[in-house]
């Protein structure tokens, strides 16, 4: 199990925490702060009665296309003891959940978060004052903005939303799977930049966060309902939601420079270092389409733009038959000639990724 856990809540005051410790017997240096981190795809959410408080005590629900700010602390075994107390663990109030948080480079990390168990869940139920403050005071201190606090206080969305999609390859314009970002509800496309190194697996390229990093050019995708269009493109990347890793690429948050040079927090899909140790790198300023013009000449264009959005998976191919869609995808999973070791040591998923995208139209 990870010794990180991910606080969004009372445990971002450092001096709540000390207070609580104390006045129970803890050693408040039990847990020591790590830094930052984000939590993608959840909200925060009022939706638990906590009698100590006699009111609203926070909890996270899905949101796919938010995230939330927390502090990460590295936590002893003593550490745990504190935190499940504080937590009402043993009462059955919170409960651990493993869940995968974004670093502020964009690297992700497994951390336990504490979640209202089931059963006490409830409809929004409105926060204490005291409470509230509590938690106000911890943002503060960590630099976190409040406006997600006090969406949730009021029954809100308490999470911040990013619409936009960092794309580097086959989802920009005139390249293979353009039209499936159009028919994800695209709505406007922005040039941008971001830092890492982008590899050249063949058809398509890679992004690694790794450093040293590289200026890599590409372009914002702004999409109209981002719930929706992150669904379809984590099903055409072969990514887990919530950012999860074991997928052939993993979702994650980056910053990206647009326009006016102002810095952007972006949705972006990128492979770990470890995947793309043995690739070619592509120089600085090399798109796909300078790699592979091939991919991109006038009978390609005319042909894509004749295509329903879902078929875009498939334009290098005929639409194979329903028995040849784990093939199919089985194939999308290699790179270059090496298959990946997600690739053999689990099944494709072809045709639950294929169901839900074409679902999506």
């Amino acid at each position: 199990m990870t010794d990180l856990c991910f606080a969004y809540g009372s445990n971002t005051n450092l001096a709540a925490w000390r207070n609580w410790c104390l006045d129970r017997g803890y050693d408040p240096n039990c847990i020591e702060p790590v830094g930052p981190a984000r939590m993608p795809d959840m909200s925060l959410v009022f939706n638990y009665y906590s009698p100590g408080w006699d009111g609203g005590a926070l909890n996270v629900r899905r949101r796919i296309g938010g995230f939330i700010d927390g502090l990460l602390f590295r936590a002893s075994p003593r550490g745990w003891a504190a935190l499940d107390a504080k937590e009402g663990v043993r009462g059955g109030y919170y409960e651990r959940v493993p869940r995968t948080v974004v670093l502020p480079d964009g690297e992700a990390t497994a951390a336990i978060v504490y979640e209202v168990c089931v059963p006490r869940r409830a409809g929004f139920v409105r926060p204490a004052e005291a409470y509230l403050d509590i938690v106000r005071q911890g943002f503060a201190e960590q630099g976190f903005d409040t406006a997600p606090l006090e969406a949730a206080a009021q029954g809100g969305d308490g999470c911040h939303v990013l619409a936009d999609v960092f794309a580097y390859g086959t989802l920009m314009r005139d390249e293979l799977r353009h039209g499936c970002a159009e028919a994800l509800g695209l709505h406007s496309v922005t040039p941008a930049e971001t830092f890492g190194h982008l590899y050249d697996l063949g058809e398509y390229p890679a992004l690694s966060l790794g450093s040293p990093a590289a200026a890599v050019k590409g372009k914002l995708l702004r999409f109209k309902e981002i719930e929706r269009a992150l669904t379809g493109l984590d099903a055409i990347e072969d990514a887990r939601s919530g950012c999860a890793p074991g997928g052939l690429y993993r979702r994650t948050i980056i910053t990206a420079t647009g326009q006016a040079d102002q810095p952007v927090s972006a949705w972006a899909y990128v492979m770990e270092t470890a995947q793309v140790a043995d690739l070619p790198m592509i120089k600085a300023g090399i798109g796909v389409t300078a790699l592979h013009p091939e991919q991109s000449n006038r009978e390609t264009r005319a042909r894509r733009r004749d295509m329903p959005g879902w078929q875009w998976l498939f334009a290098k191919q005929p639409l194979p038959p329903n028995n040849a869609l784990d093939e199919l995808f089985a194939r999308r999973l290699c790179i270059g000639n090496r298959c990946s070791d997600s690739a053999r040591a689990r099944p494709a998923p072809a045709s639950h990724a294929f169901l839900r995208l074409c679902s999506l139209f």
